[in-house]
């Protein structure tokens, strides 16, 4: 049996979200690398919907390699709060529901 290989780059699926709706998103294709996801949380920050502000944000964030800069965004934003999950706690992140809820509609289309 022959496995079926994407010819094109991987899709990835950034999101922020506060307790009541997503607050921002983007999808790209490529890598996604540390400087990338740096840059990806600090537009993020600079668009936070009104009402929203810098010191009740509050980043999830597994140990990724992408998210390794992640720090270095709340030098430049000090009122910046980010929470890293040990290994193997992904459930403990609220985003990965809307992931595994997206994977369920998506994946069986493109079947």
């Amino acid at each position: 049996m022959a496995l079926l290989t994407s010819k094109r780059p991987n899709i990835h699926v950034i999101c922020a979200l506060s307790a009541y709706q997503m607050i921002y998103m983007t999808r790209r294709r490529g890598a996604f690398k540390s400087d990338t996801a740096k840059a990806w949380l600090l537009e993020m920050l600079e668009n936070l919907p009104l009402g929203i502000t810098v010191d009740s944000v509050v980043v999830v964030c597994d140990n990724a390699p992408c998210h390794s800069k992640f720090e270095e965004c709340a030098i430049e934003q000090p009122d910046l709060t980010i929470c890293r999950l040990g290994p193997y706690s992904s459930m403990s992140n609220p985003v990965e529901t809307v992931w595994s809820k997206m994977k369920a509609v998506v994946f069986p289309a493109c079947a």
